[in-house]
This record gives C-alpha cells, structure tokens and sequence, in this order.
C-alpha cells in the first residue's frame, strides 16, 4: 500500500510540468509588437494571423513603441503572469540597453525565449549620385579627410549607430555621426545630401534603391541576400562583422516549457506557411524560424555582441 502511494506521488510529481499546458490556450492572447505600423509589424501580424489559426484562440496585436524598443517587451516582462497569454516581440535594443542605461530587468533572466520572426541584414548605402561608388570609396575619402564623414541614423544608441561606429574602429577612420528623428527624415538627408552615407536594414532602404534615388554599397549578413547579389557582403570586403538585427517573440520568464512549445510550434507554422513567405518575400525579409533552445542562444550571444560595441561607442553606462 504504500509503496502503491510512493509511486502514485513520483508519477504526479513527473506529470506536474505538463500541468500548466492541459487546456492551453483557452482565451485570447496577446502580443505586444514595439514598433508603429510598419514592415516588422506588418510581418507580425500576419505570422500570429496564421498562429491563431493552429491555437485555436485568437492572438491580439497591441503596439507599444517607446523606450528605444524596450517598452513592449520590459512591461510584459515586469506583469505576465508566466500562464502564456501575454507575449511580445523583442527587438536587438533590448539586448543593449542594459549597457547604456540603468535598468532594474535582465534580458536574459527575466525572458523566456519562445520564436524568432526575423533576422534583418544591415546595409550602408548612399545616393544614387554619391561621389562614392563602392564601400572602399568611402573608406580610402574617409582616411584622406579625418572626421568629416557624415552618416545618418534614426538615434544614438541605436542599431545602426552602434553599426557604423564598430566598422568604423576596425577601419581606423573617423566619421560623424547625424542622428534623425526616424526613418522618413533619414531617408530624406541621404537623397538631398544632407549626410554622406546611412545605415539602415537593407530592407528599408529599398523602395529608394528601386526608384533609382539610392545605391548599396555594403550588406552585413553571413553571405549575400538572394535579392542583393551584386552588393558584396563586410566579410568580401575584408572587415570582419556580421551583424544582423533579430526580432524573436517572447513570454515572461519562468514560462513552462509546454506552453512554451506549444507556441513555438503555432509561430513555427505561421511562419512556413506560403501567405507568409509571399509576405517576407514582398518585405525583403527571411522568416526566421529558430525555436526556444537556439533562440535563447541566439539572445545571449547578442547581448555578449553589444556589449562589446556598445562599448567601442563609447556609450557604456558608468
């Protein structure tokens, strides 16, 4: 009799992490995207559109921009309870800012890793008239004329600062940087001239390229994008980087591994199904489809990465 007690309690105890997930979803989900209206929101909605289909329960889309990209994911952190109806899309700031500012969260311990979504190339480009017709252009005027290299971005600390500073250290030369209020101003200097060269998501940049008013010079991705076969990647060109910016979805941590499975297997398959490959392709984007193990790696070697250049910036938080 009690050796019949014993193993009833070791097969409850076994079963105990399953638990969370029987009935799983049972009510509306939601998913905070830190971005306005845009493609990376466009691509999230329509990847949680499919989700839902495969969960059975509807998945509501709220943006929350603010805070560099942090506030989305840093408030379903600090109030989901980890019960898997509260997630959100965490971009590449997240991984930095604990580096530039004091913050009271971790990205690694206060996050359970769950799907990525995408995984952008960077790309330096300039305008369709630029003196400089290929990447060692700039760099060969950059020596000859120290620290009058001009190069926009959407704001310190952001991915594409950090970007052309850490290439431009490994370089050795010496550029300004022009920060702009968001991605229509930066457009708008690099096309009138206002800056010499801009940093931005390949992706971005694109409707410009198409209508002839600009030209890549540069993509930062393992290799070249099936769509940018003539731009030679850093890597081709001698400079050593690869930097990529990811954004993955996210539950609170302490998520149970069940829950966190079953929403990794729905995004899985939104990802893979062939309206969302239309729709990344249309975007310029990959569907980037790793799932918890390595996306939790993935995260942590990111935040090791920016550290590093958040430190070469000289942005490091005393």
């Amino acid at each position: 009799m009690k050796l019949s007690r014993w193993l009833a309690a070791l097969i409850m105890l076994a079963c105990a992490g399953s638990v969370p997930a029987q009935g799983y979803p049972s009510r509306p989900i939601t998913l905070y995207v830190p971005f306005v209206p845009g493609p990376t929101d466009t691509a999230a909605r329509k990847v949680a559109e499919v989700a839902q289909r495969h969960l059975g329960q509807p998945i509501v889309i709220e943006n929350k921009p603010g805070a560099g990209g942090t506030l989305a994911p840093v408030l379903m952190a600090r109030n989901a309870k980890p019960d898997g109806y509260l997630l959100s899309l965490v971009p590449s700031s997240l991984f930095r800012f604990p580096y530039m500012q004091k913050v009271d969260w971790d990205p690694i311990r206060d996050f359970t890793y769950i799907s990525g979504l995408t995984n952008d190339d960077m790309s330096i480009q300039v305008a369709a008239d630029s003196q400089f017709r290929s990447f060692g252009d700039v760099v060969r005027w950059a020596k000859a004329n120290p620290g009058r290299l001009t190069y926009g971005t959407p704001g310190v600390g952001t991915s594409m600062h950090l970007l052309v500073e850490t290439a431009a250290s490994e370089l050795g030369i010496q550029v300004v940087q022009v920060p702009y209020k968001g991605a229509s101003e930066l457009v708008r200097a690099l096309i009138t001239g206002e800056t010499m060269i801009t940093a931005d998501t390949a992706g971005a940049i694109l409707p410009q390229v198409a209508a002839g008013k600009a030209r890549y010079l540069v993509q930062f991705g393992e290799k070249r994008a099936s769509w940018m076969r003539d731009v030679p990647t850093a890597r081709e060109l001698g400079l050593n980087m690869v930097y990529t910016v990811g954004v993955g979805i996210a539950g609170p941590r302490e998520l149970p591994e069940a829950i966190v499975q079953i929403l990794y297997e729905a995004f899985r398959k939104g990802l893979e199904d062939p309206e969302t490959v239309k729709l990344y392709d249309t975007l310029k984007k990959d569907p980037w489809t790793i799932g918890p193990a390595a996306y939790t790696a993935w995260a942590k070697a990111a935040v090791e990465q920016e550290r590093k250049m958040v430190e070469r910036a000289g942005l490091m938080v005393k």
